[in-house]
């Protein structure tokens, strides 16, 4: 196990920390803790028993972790809300109704994901990522796709609207985890790399798996709130930059992801001139008889 979110156990997690943090002996951590016996934490790593949430708090403080590994014991322990539910779809549709009018004047692409990378709606500009066609866009949106699916599969057109398709994934898988960092416990987050493997063949889930594991909250030192993607605009490639804004009124938990020109200004104006045009509207995924699981509340995968 090389990161402490592959342990799928509050004692397998707990042996983790211990082991990371150079405490060799059972006989060692419990004195370091100094209010717990050699047997009493060979049970929590045994998960016959669970510490207290006081306890796991001076585990976390003798181990020396981030604040998102020390929730992540509190998550596994069963101590933290196990599932984090979207509020209902009238009330989230009736929000993004409003946002896709902001989104529609928007001339460069836009799109509304969730938490779990669900796309929710894009305006006419994000076209540019199916050829300019809208109604090879309509037709991936009433998938039920989410972002990781546009990234890595390769019978769907935006995975090539790209220079790097590479760069593309591993910024989705960023902003997958870095939005997830203190819901890593939670049963979706946990079963995400299943989900995906039915989802992508064994070529991209390979990719796909490949990404998740370069990928470790542990090592986010830095935050990117944006990136630089390089876009097929007819004849040449236009940097863009993209960055995410979240949406308080659905409790932070969707995002719209927008798209700017770095370079090329008067080539992408004249394209997008035409492809965002504001009159256009927005393709809302709810309105295209999308599969209905991508509304359940309460999914487990």
């Amino acid at each position: 196990m090389k990161h402490l979110e592959e342990a799928t156990t509050f004692g397998e997690a707990l042996q983790f920390c211990r082991i990371h943090a150079r405490f060799k002996t059972l006989e060692q951590f419990a004195e370091a803790l100094e209010t717990s016996s050699a047997g009493q934490v060979s049970r929590w790593e045994r998960n016959i028993i669970l510490p207290t949430p006081e306890t796991i708090n001076r585990i976390a403080l003798v181990c020396h972790l981030a604040h998102h590994d020390h929730l992540y014991l509190l998550g596994l322990a069963q101590y933290l809300p196990q599932r984090t539910t979207l509020p209902p779809l009238a009330t989230v549709t009736s929000v993004l109704e409003r946002l896709c009018s902001h989104i529609q004047t928007w001339m460069y692409p836009a799109y509304i994901t969730d938490f779990r990378m669900r796309c929710w709606a894009a305006n006419a500009a994000c076209t540019i990522f199916t050829h300019e066609n809208r109604a090879i866009l309509e037709h991936i949106a009433a998938l039920g796709v989410n972002t990781f699916d546009l990234s890595f599969r390769r019978d769907l057109a935006p995975r090539d609207s790209t220079m790097s398709p590479e760069e593309t994934q591993e910024f989705q898988m960023f902003r997958f985890k870095a939005n997830n960092v203190y819901r890593r416990h939670e049963p979706f987050y946990r079963g995400y790399l299943a989900y995906m493997e039915g989802r992508l063949n064994p070529e991209e889930f390979h990719e796909f798996a490949e990404s998740w594991r370069n990928i470790n909250p542990a090592h986010m030192t830095t935050f990117r709130l944006e990136m630089p993607v390089n876009i097929a605009v007819r004849q040449t490639y236009v940097k863009f930059r993209s960055y995410d804004v979240s949406i308080p009124h659905l409790s932070n938990l969707f995002q719209i992801s927008y798209y700017e020109p770095m370079n090329q200004q008067t080539i992408a104006k004249k394209v997008f001139k035409v492809l965002g045009d504001p009159n256009t509207p927005c393709i809302k995924v709810w309105k295209l008889g999308a599969p209905a699981t991508i509304f359940a509340q309460d999914w487990d995968i």
